[in-house]
């Protein structure tokens, strides 16, 4: 949970190392602030547009800072807190995709591990290809190399709900177009009657004569 300024919000806070802003165009996504994931005393993040709007994040408040409630992992003692506590400075605000904004939070990998209680593990491997030609056969050979532990996605599989929904979007508008089509054509079609009904002095009009 994040809460800045007694606002309060659910998200999450993803880890990245040095390479990701090689990896991703995230520096180019940055809207307000700066890509800066460097910070120690307060660790500094950057965050969701969505995230942000929600909490009201002030970027230029350097006075005000966020605070981050994770469930701990190992609670040795009934008497201790469920969770861990830390504070951390909003350094920028992102905006890459709608779904994506309003969940996440991206912080060095080393305060993420800290914050969730690991050493060395990581969760995911985001790896970028000079070109999109050979998807099909790079994803077949890192999943041989990884074996069947491992999920490996492209990049449209990772936002298979969001690629869903556009096809679904696609779609609506392709019937609503035709619907409007079908609709103007009916009416040309009644307009065009009407004339000819009216040339052949049939025209189903009543008319009144002095």
């Amino acid at each position: 949970m994040f809460d800045y300024h007694n606002s309060q919000t659910f998200g999450i806070v993803k880890g990245v190392d040095t390479n990701y802003a090689f990896v991703t165009a995230i520096r180019q996504s940055i809207v307000e602030g700066s890509y800066n994931l460097n910070g120690q005393d307060p660790p500094s993040v950057v965050i969701g547009a969505g995230v942000a709007q929600r909490l009201g994040v002030d970027i230029e408040d350097k006075l005000e800072l966020l605070r981050v409630y994770t469930p701990k992992r190992h609670n040795r003692s009934p008497m201790e807190s469920p969770f861990t506590t830390r504070f951390i400075n909003p350094a920028g605000i992102f905006a890459i995709q709608q779904e994506f904004d309003q969940e996440y939070m991206l912080s060095s990998l080393d305060f993420a591990r800290e914050l969730f209680q690991y050493e060395k593990e990581v969760s995911a491997l985001e790896i970028r290809l000079d070109s999109t030609k050979n998807v099909k056969n790079i994803k077949t050979a890192i999943s041989k190399i990884m074996g069947d532990n491992f999920v490996v996605k492209d990049r449209f599989q990772q936002d298979e709900a969001f690629m869903r929904l556009m096809n679904i979007e696609k779609w609506m508008s392709y019937a609503i177009v035709c619907l409007t089509l079908l609709l103007v054509s009916f009416n040309m079609i009644g307009a065009l009657w009407m004339i000819v009904l009216d040339k052949n002095g049939t025209s189903p009009y009543l008319s009144q004569s002095d």
